[in-house]
């Protein structure tokens, strides 16, 4: 008489295509996605043999494709705020700009270092 054998894995899975792409990148057969788990369910207890270790093979590709998932989001996050400050110096830029301007001033020298902007503004006289 045979019994249904059950084995899950230990990791909590946070993105099904990464989850599904290590399964298919590992080749293991069998596997499955439960309850945001790898669970293998066969008929038999010989057909569990070894599914133990091939679990922690996917769920060790699973991380590591998870880890590199992260690195490049948060990668994206500086990126995006590293463009937001830029956007905001220069419409700073113009606002002393158009109000230097407005009280007599015009631009002698403009220098750009890094992330600050450095204007040297001269006095128009008439």
């Amino acid at each position: 008489m045979s019994r249904v054998v059950k084995i899950v894995g230990k990791v909590k899975i946070e993105n099904l295509e990464l989850a599904e792409e290590a399964i298919r990148e590992s080749g293991i057969s069998g596997v499955t996605i439960k309850n945001g788990q790898f669970v293998f369910e066969g008929y038999d207890y010989y057909d569990g043999v070894g599914k133990e270790s091939d679990i922690a093979k996917i769920e060790k590709i699973y991380q590591k494709k998870w880890n590199d998932h992260l690195k490049e989001l948060e990668e994206q996050e500086r990126r995006r705020i590293e463009e937001e400050k830029r956007k905001f110096r220069e419409e700073q830029l113009a606002k002393v700009m158009e109000n230097a301007k407005k009280h007599g001033y015009k631009l002698k020298k403009e220098v750009r270092e890094d992330n600050t902007i450095k204007i040297v503004l001269e006095r128009r006289v008439y």
